[in-house]
């Protein structure tokens, strides 16, 4: 299919016709520079920008699939294969499409002792020449026209490998065939090949982003006997002895491999899944491991049904992604870790807070445009500010042209009162008086979510296990936008890069955990479960009574911990 584009962006004009996030009225243009940061989304990636314009309104696959898992084969006895070069015979490729659902496996045979025979489980072609049996594999791939390439570690040594030997004994037009358009090319940034009009999905790559487990190692034979209970076929020597020995085993082993791999998305399906983010985030699937790209997409879609534009990425962004990976420093305040408290319990309990950093995003409206102010004193403490402990004078900064204010502790606790203003534990104030993109867009995933995780307990009830597993498929594909949006907002290469709000987050999450943890065993120990009391009188001498399972913060030989009242020891002080 072709279609006219032409490229556009958005810069400020008076009697604009398009609006910002932030209230300019902007008019479209044609000629510009991308990089301009004065420019309102005019560094969109293409694919992105027609893709967003094509399927505003549908975030949904517009049709099936076919997908293609392939394996191949490669000779070793001259050596191990150099990818770029690719002076090694391939001595075998197997292949299985989902628009036939057939087996088959091409495989060289130079003495042609070998006929062409149907297994129960593979059509199996010999050839005698290596030429002959590529060309082949190029007119049933072109008949079949997957619309995904799929197999194990094919980006790192398949389908490089496979279109530089094709390039390398048939020219570069035959090899080019592997797109249906006749263009490939290599991606020095992703490391990577890509065909035009048909997606490479590793599936390695699949089930190292989406198997949210820790293995030993990702080979297929680990892979395939924790997930099916069944590994790649086992022969004595190496693959060219059993290529030269038992070729019948040979063609098994390269089938199985491919076997393996289908069989592991009939179960895992993570191609679906893969798919159902990208069409949300409208970019190409093999953006599936960038979670900045398609939540970027999936906000400028969100953003283009509203009539709202976006602004441009930090200029400064590819500097501070150098000045991270180099340094290796964490990106802004993470998650809170809560210490053990080593000893031997009666009883625990277990206390899950549904979505808790996009609920937060959600609650305080954390967003760009919302951002109000910031608070910039060094000592800054919520949890004394709300208990009236903290006393100092407050200094703001306000976001919109960078002036301050001080307002005394009790003069800003009047303000958030009487304001329509949230504030965050580390200080930064939000609007309240419109809704920001990302609190709304996560709330409309978290809509979603629950619809489709209804629907999917109700077909699961029902018996009806096609649409359950469509339906919870679709709850997955909203779990993972949900989770990954606040991570990113701390990412340079993100359109909505705020550092201040990625910490908003984790610190309010910090505190939300820490205060949560505080009052439940405060209510379970003091008033729910501990029927024997303690008295202990504090370093000051006063006496309180306590569960025995109570935790108590004290202080033991200079060091300040956390025991149970019964645990305590002479000499231990209460803080």
């Amino acid at each position: 299919m072709t279609f006219p584009y032409t490229r556009y962006a958005y810069e400020r004009a008076e009697k604009g016709e398009y609006t910002s996030i932030y209230g300019d009225k902007l008019t479209k243009i044609y000629k510009y520079t991308k990089d301009d940061e004065n420019l309102f989304e005019s560094d969109v990636p293409e694919t992105t920008r027609i893709l967003v314009d094509m399927y505003t309104d549908s975030d949904e696959s517009t049709h099936e699939v076919t997908t293609f898992t392939l394996d191949i084969e490669v000779e070793m006895e001259t050596g191990l294969p150099d990818i770029k070069e690719a002076k090694n015979e391939i001595t075998a490729i197997g292949f299985h499409d989902t628009k036939t659902k057939e087996y088959v496996v091409l495989v060289m045979d130079k003495a042609g002792n070998m006929q062409k025979k149907q297994t129960d489980k593979a059509l199996v072609i010999p050839f005698t020449t290596e030429s002959e049996l590529l060309l082949t594999f190029l007119d049933m791939y072109q008949d079949i026209s997957p619309d995904i390439i799929t197999g194990w570690n094919i980006d790192f040594f398949d389908m490089p490998y496979l279109w530089n030997r094709m390039s390398r004994l048939l020219g570069e037009d035959q090899a080019n065939r592997l797109s249906p358009i006749g263009e490939s090319f290599f991606s020095p940034y992703r490391q990577k090949f890509f065909f035009a009009g048909v997606s490479c999905l590793d599936y390695m790559q699949l089930y190292k982003n989406y198997n949210f487990g820790e293995l030993p190692n990702y080979r297929l034979d680990t892979v395939g006997k924790i997930e099916l209970d069944k590994g790649k076929i086992e022969y004595q020597g190496n693959l060219d002895e059993l290529f030269n020995t038992d070729v019948d085993k040979f063609v098994e082993y390269n089938m199985v491999d491919v076997e393996l791999v289908v069989e592991l998305d009939k179960k895992l399906q993570f191609i679906d899944l893969c798919r159902g983010i990208c069409h949300a985030g409208h970019v190409p699937y093999e953006d599936f491991v960038y979670s900045s790209k398609y939540l970027e997409g999936a906000l400028l879609t969100y953003l283009k049904r509203r009539e709202l534009v976006a602004p441009n990425k930090p200029a400064d962004r590819r500097e501070k992604m150098k000045a991270m990976h180099e340094s290796g420093a964490e990106k802004f305040i993470g998650a809170y870790v809560k210490d053990p408290i080593v000893g031997k319990y009666d009883w625990v309990y277990d206390l899950d807070l549904t979505s808790l950093y996009p609920m937060i995003i959600i609650t305080l409206n954390i967003s760009p445009e919302a951002k109000f102010a910031k608070i910039l004193n060094e000592n800054w403490d919520m949890a004394k500010f709300i208990s009236k402990k903290y006393t100092d004078n407050i200094q703001l900064e306000f976001n919109e042209d960078g002036s301050t204010a001080t307002l005394t502790a009790e003069k800003f606790r009047m303000f958030l009162r009487d304001e329509p203003y949230t504030i965050a534990s580390n200080g930064v104030l939000y609007r309240k008086d419109h809704q920001g993109c990302i609190p709304g867009i996560l709330s409309l995933w978290f809509d979603k979510r629950v619809k489709y995780k209804d629907l999917m307990k109700k077909y699961g009830k029902a018996g009806d296990d096609e649409q359950y597993r469509f339906y919870k498929k679709r709850q997955h594909v909203q779990k993972i936008l949900l989770n990954s949006l606040y991570g990113v907002l701390g990412l340079p290469a993100f359109r909505m890069y705020d550092v201040d709000n990625a910490e908003a987050v984790t610190t309010t999450g910090r505190a939300v955990i820490q205060s949560t943890a505080e009052m439940c065993n405060i209510k379970y120990n003091k008033e729910l479960y501990s029927p024997e009391k303690i008295v202990i009188a504090d370093e000051n001498g006063v006496e309180q009574e306590y569960g025995m399972t109570r935790i108590l913060d004290i202080k033991r030989n200079g060091e300040t911990l956390k025991v149970m009242a019964r645990d305590l020891v002479e000499g231990d002080d209460i803080i």
